[in-house]
């Protein structure tokens, strides 16, 4: 049985998340009695014996220290006993109309809790007052007033209110007594085992819930794996700083470039620095170099205005974007019009996930500006430490702050096989909020995956899908009023080096030009909404869209055009190794981790794929098996032709 204590009306069916399935069954709402206000006391759903109704009421608690008369005392408890006995016929109907739908006809009996009355106390007092004693009994179900005082709960059934815990048998023995009575000791016909769940499921499963006063803040209900992702990206998504990075605020240099491997903090330090400015009155400027830092450039760009807002102050933010790796004229561009926009000879400028390497290097503009403007302020950060321009100061952060430590780990060993192109993390003094959820693995193997990468395949976009769906990704509402909130589209990305992700494309006049990729359309067919970011190969509004999470989507892209960037799950189909294991495939595997993989916050799902040989010597082997089997078989059919028709003809007539 459950027995369910102080529950209100209200409660009743109250989780928005099943509000659409809440109002094609009865509510307290559409009580014909209008009775939804109310609560109840006491609402045992016993599976034999049916259900019960109890109405609470502690009156006589204090009678010894009011120093009462007993005709005082017999009318206050009076006086109670009738209020009580409208709130239980009240608590019955709503029983009834509530579980009308499924059981019209289900008995529901009904009692009085008087832990303060004795039954001689009651029995003066139903003497005294014959209309409360004909409601009484019609109330419970009693034919004489004598039944309906030993269908009510009094102190002689329960422990002293002194010693509560105390059961002794004596206690127990009423207690049973007045079970039996009350129950009648017969199974109620009307129940089954299926009617029973239902009925249970209404009344204490999760679309009920009761609000309990507390003196604290509450805990966070966490019941599903996607509540708990959500909830722990929430908690890694707060503004920690270490002591290290609180020094290089307060020391302030002018230039400097912060390394450091993936969510160690370097652009929240370059957003601080970017505030101190702006609150000083200086004009920031946020420049992007390439295609590849552009995502993470609309980020700092969009925290340094929004807080100016909230903040109401005034700020000058102006926003350049280049692209070193097209144009070479871009990097001349970029320092005539930095060097121009100088107030005096003061300049400042963030830029955040520099590249440096040859294509993309902002060495060149760094130097320039710093040649040209005498009180040059610049910081930048880069995941690279090792081409770092000497006119700057170069501070290492390799404190892990914003992801998971599964996720971490996962991140190190793409470090590892990097060969020090990347700092190694270093173990925080202060521990993560939660480990994070196993990382979920998927494998793209088999007759129904074709095509050699999981890009190509759409049954791997319906089984991602099917995991996203059990993370509860898209649920509009939580289930639990103080449950973290769902997990949304916008949370995700699903990110593939391959060149074959393609999005759908159609000419001016809608025919189709070229189709989604297999596992683009398998996302959508399975009703998620997808957008599909190429490398280079998207508008500046697209990008900034994806940056900042504008549109409920979920993002398919590869790795390099959302650097910088951060979801709290990731989805990374891993590509296939050609061959065997050496170091160029060490190489591509440790870049997808480190711009694949560190893009998680918290969950991680790996799709991985099966390892391809070289076409070429496999085709070369297998020709020459092949022909030894053929040349074997060629010689057992010319010298033992008997013995050949023997096996693969009709063994019955075989001589040997």
């Amino acid at each position: 049985m459950f027995i369910l204590s102080q529950l209100s009306f209200s409660s009743y069916l109250n989780q928005p998340a099943y509000a659409a399935a809440a109002a094609q069954l009865p509510r307290p709402q559409t009580s014909p009695q209008q009775d939804c206000e109310g609560d109840f006391d006491v609402l045992i759903i016993h599976r034999q014996y049916g259900v019960l109704v109890g109405e609470v009421k502690a009156v006589g608690h204090n009678q010894d220290t009011l120093n009462l008369t007993q005709t005082q005392m017999d009318a206050g408890i009076a006086n109670r006993l009738g209020k009580a006995v409208k709130q239980l016929n009240k608590s019955g109907r709503m029983v009834r109309h509530l579980v009308s739908d499924m059981a019209p006809n289900l008995t529901v009996r009904k009692s009085l809790f008087l832990p303060y009355v004795r039954a001689q106390q009651l029995q003066r007092v139903l003497s005294a007052n014959p209309q409360l004693e004909q409601d009484l009994c019609q109330s419970v179900g009693a034919t004489t007033p004598q039944e309906a005082i030993e269908l009510c709960c009094c102190a002689e059934q329960l422990s002293d209110p002194a010693k509560y815990w105390e059961l002794t048998p004596a206690v127990l023995s009423e207690l049973s007594a007045w079970w039996q009575r009350r129950m009648s000791c017969t199974v109620d016909r009307h129940i089954t085992d299926e009617l029973y769940l239902d009925i249970v499921a209404r009344f204490v499963g999760p679309a009920t819930t009761v609000c309990v006063h507390c003196n604290i803040l509450p805990r966070v209900e966490v019941r599903t794996n996607g509540e708990a992702v959500s909830e722990l990206g929430r908690r890694l998504a707060r503004l920690v700083l270490t002591l290290q990075q609180i020094d290089l605020l307060a020391r302030s240099p002018p230039k400097i470039c912060i390394t450091g491997p993936p969510g160690t903090g370097k652009t929240v330090v370059l957003i601080l620095q970017g505030l101190r400015w702006l609150r000083q009155g200086h004009t920031v400027h946020v420049v992007s170099t390439s295609f590849q830092n552009l995502a993470s450039t609309f980020v700092v760009f969009h925290q340094l205005t929004m807080t100016m807002l909230a903040q109401a102050a005034h700020a000058n933010i102006q926003l350049h974007v280049y692209d070193f790796f097209s144009d070479d004229t871009q990097v001349d561009k970029a320092v005539s019009e930095l060097s121009a926009a100088k107030e005096g000879d003061k300049l400042h400028v963030l830029i955040d996930e520099a590249c440096f390497y040859d294509s993309v290097d902002p060495t060149t503009l760094i130097e320039e500006l710093s040649a040209r403007v005498s009180d040059l302020h610049i910081w930048v950060t880069s995941l690279l430490y090792a081409k770092v321009p000497s006119v700057l100061q170069r501070e290492d952060m390799t404190v892990p702050l914003r992801s998971a430590p599964v996720v971490v780990r996962e991140v190190e060993q793409g470090i590892a096989m990097a060969r020090s192109a990347v700092l190694r993390y270093t173990h925080p003094v202060i521990p993560a909020p939660g480990d994070g959820l196993e990382v979920t693995r998927l494998f793209h193997c088999g007759v129904a995956h074709p095509g050699s990468s999981p890009v190509d395949c759409y049954r791997c976009g319906q089984e991602v899908a099917d995991i996203l769906r059990r993370f509860g990704v898209g649920t509009r509402v939580s289930l639990f009023t103080n449950g973290p909130s769902p997990l949304s589209y916008r949370d995700v990305f699903i990110l593939t080096e391959s060149d074959r992700l393609r999005d759908k494309a159609e000419d001016p006049i809608g025919r189709l030009r070229s189709q989604a990729s297999d596992f683009v359309r398998g996302l959508r067919n399975a009703g998620l909404p997808v957008c599909v970011r190429r490398f280079r190969n998207c508008s500046r509004e697209e990008m900034k869209d994806t940056a900042l999470a504008i549109t409920d989507q979920i993002t398919v892209a590869q790795p390099l055009a959302v650097s910088g960037l951060e979801r709290k799950m990731v989805v990374w189909l891993r590509r296939p190794a050609e061959g065997e294991w050496d170091d160029s495939t060490c190489y591509l595997d440790a870049k997808d981790r480190l711009f694949a993989v560190s893009r998680s916050s918290t969950q991680l799902v790996v799709v991985d794929a099966p390892m391809r040989h070289d076409r070429s010597s496999f085709n070369y082997v297998g020709c020459f098996v092949i022909a030894i089997v053929l040349a074997v078989f060629l010689f057992w059919f010319f010298y033992y032709p008997r013995f050949f028709l023997c096996v693969v003809g009709n063994f019955s007539y075989c001589e040997y």
